[in-house]
């Protein structure tokens, strides 16, 4: 168990890092941050989002259900605060399986998502679609470092 990791240092990008697996106080407290995140004001923002670490063979529908409540309740806040999220998901069947779900959903039109295999490929989509560089944005392995 554990709270995701997010990381808001640099206004245009995000960093966020899931991890194994989380209990629902957990999964509540990452959303609250997100809002939070969300609602302050600034240009539009990119996700960096690491979901690698998730064990789907651990994650309870009672968590997922969850996941999906609390995301749901941010739905305008993305469609009006976030241009785009690059999921890094190594797993090709759950990186399948997660490209199906936001194919099937449609959810926030106009939110640019697509799904990579490594870090490197996902931030090189960011700097593309954004047209900036993501110089100075941490890594997934810096954001780990420097949590507490």
């Amino acid at each position: 168990m554990g709270l995701p990791l997010l990381d808001t240092t640099h206004r245009w990008v995000h960093v966020a890092i899931f991890p194994n697996t989380a209990n629902l106080d957990e999964i509540r407290t990452y959303y609250r941050e997100l809002r939070e995140a969300l609602e302050r004001p600034g240009p539009p923002i990119w996700f960096l989002v690491d979901l690698g670490g998730i064990d789907v063979t651990k994650t309870t529908a009672v968590q997922r259900k969850a996941a999906a409540e609390e995301y749901d309740k941010l739905a305008s806040l993305f469609e009006s605060r976030v241009a785009g999220e690059a999921f890094v998901i190594p797993n090709p069947l759950v990186r399948g399986a997660y490209v199906a779900f936001w194919w099937i959903s449609q959810r926030e039109k106009g939110v640019e998502r697509e799904s990579f295999a490594t870090e490197a490929k996902a931030r090189a989509w960011i700097e593309t679609r954004a047209g900036r560089s993501l110089e100075g944005v941490p890594t997934f392995a810096e954001v780990r470092r420097r949590a507490p």
